[in-house]
C-alpha cells in the first residue's frame, strides 16, 4: 500500500547503497546490471490556506485546539518544534518565540510574534511547561476539521507553507 514516490525513492537509495558497497568490496554481479535506473518526478505540494479558509476552519476547531492551530498558522514551526514548544520559549517582551529545532543548528530559531497571535498567547491560560505535547492523531484530525468547514484537507506541512506564503504575500 505503500505511495509509488516511497517505493521509488527507497528503490533510489537500495541502488545507491549497494553501489557504494560494490566499490568497496566487489560483489558478485554489479548494481547497475540488477537494479535499473529509477527516475523520480517529484512535484512540490503547493497547499496552503487561503485568510478566508483558515477564518472558517478555526471555527471548527475545538476551543483546547485553537491555540495549537494559531501558532502552528503563525509561527510556521514544524509538528515537531510544536510537540516540544514549551512556554519558557514564548518572550511576549520582545515579541519572540524560539522554535526548538533539533535536526540542524539552524531549526534552532526565533520567530517574531506576529500581532495576530500576540493576543493568543497573552490570554493563555497555564504558562509553564509544555505549550501542547505530543498530538497523536493531528493529521485526522486536521482533515475532520477542514471537512467540517468545507475546504480541502490539509497537513500540519500546509500549515507552515500557509505561513510561509501569507509572509510572501504581505
Amino acid at each position: 500500500k505503500a505511495h509509488r514516490h516511497t517505493v521509488g525513492k527507497e528503490l533510489i537509495a537500495l541502488r545507491r547503497i549497494l553501489i557504494a558497497e560494490h566499490d568497496r568490496v566487489p560483489l558478485p554481479v554489479h548494481p547497475r546490471d540488477v537494479i535499473p535506473r529509477w527516475k523520480m518526478e517529484y512535484v512540490p505540494k503547493d497547499r496552503h490556506l487561503t485568510p478566508r479558509e483558515f477564518e472558517r476552519v478555526m471555527a471548527k476547531v475545538p476551543r483546547q485546539r485553537r491555540l495549537w492551530f494559531v501558532v502552528a498558522v503563525y509561527t510556521g514551526a514544524s509538528l515537531g518544534e510544536l510537540d516540544r514548544l514549551e512556554w519558557s520559549h514564548v518572550d511576549l517582551r520582545t515579541a519572540q518565540i524560539r522554535l526548538p529545532g533539533t535536526k540542524a543548528k539552524g531549526r534552532n530559531r526565533r520567530v517574531p510574534i506576529p500581532a495576530p497571535l500576540a493576543p493568543w498567547l497573552a490570554g493563555a491560560g497555564k504558562k509553564r511547561g509544555l505549550m501542547f505535547g505530543r498530538w497523536l492523531n493531528v493529521r485526522r484530525e486536521l482533515a475532520r476539521y477542514a471537512d467540517s468547514a468545507g475546504v480541502p484537507s490539509f497537513t500540519p506541512n500546509d500549515l507552515r507553507r500557509t505561513y510561509a506564503s501569507w509572509l510572501v504575500q504581505a
